[in-house]
């Protein structure tokens, strides 16, 4: 009996993809480092806003000093959506450390982990900042579009 050998096709675009994921991780990273160690609050840098991708769910969380254990970091904003096409997984158990307060979860409590693409629950986000008043509006959609979450983060 000869078993065909698996396939080693690659998808160049799909490999484009995740080196580009992979960078944005190591970006979102070590922006967190730059914020754990204090050159964001040293420098005064405002409007700190992460947008982090390949979770497997959709969120909003804010995290603020006032809330936090670990409280030498300016408030910020972190965003989650994605993939569009994958299973869908909900969060971990939330790190209190920055003080999170999760304005949105597209996971619903006990959630059945690993939803095949099927179950619709993929989302992506937008972001768009308002050149007259520099309001950043994000939201947080479905695979229809229907805007499930949505703020307006004013400069400070």
């Amino acid at each position: 009996m000869n078993a065909a050998a698996p396939s080693r096709e690659r998808f160049a675009r799909l490999d484009a993809l995740r080196g580009v994921a992979i960078v944005w991780m190591a970006l979102f990273h070590f922006g967190f480092d730059l914020n754990h160690f204090g050159f964001i609050k040293q420098n005064r840098i405002k409007n700190v806003v992460w947008v982090t991708a390949d979770v497997h769910y959709a969120s909003a969380t804010y995290y603020e000093p006032g809330r936090a254990q670990f409280t030498g970091f300016t408030p910020f904003w972190e965003f989650v959506a994605g993939p569009i096409n994958a299973g869908t997984f909900g969060p971990g158990e939330i790190d209190r450390t920055f003080g999170p307060d999760v304005k949105y979860s597209s996971a619903p409590a006990g959630m059945k982990q690993n939803r095949p693409p099927s179950d619709g629950m993929q989302y992506f986000g937008l972001a768009k900042i308002d050149g007259a008043t520099d309001v950043l509006s994000v939201s947080l959609n479905d695979l229809t579009g229907k805007t499930l979450y949505s703020v307006d983060v004013k400069p400070a």
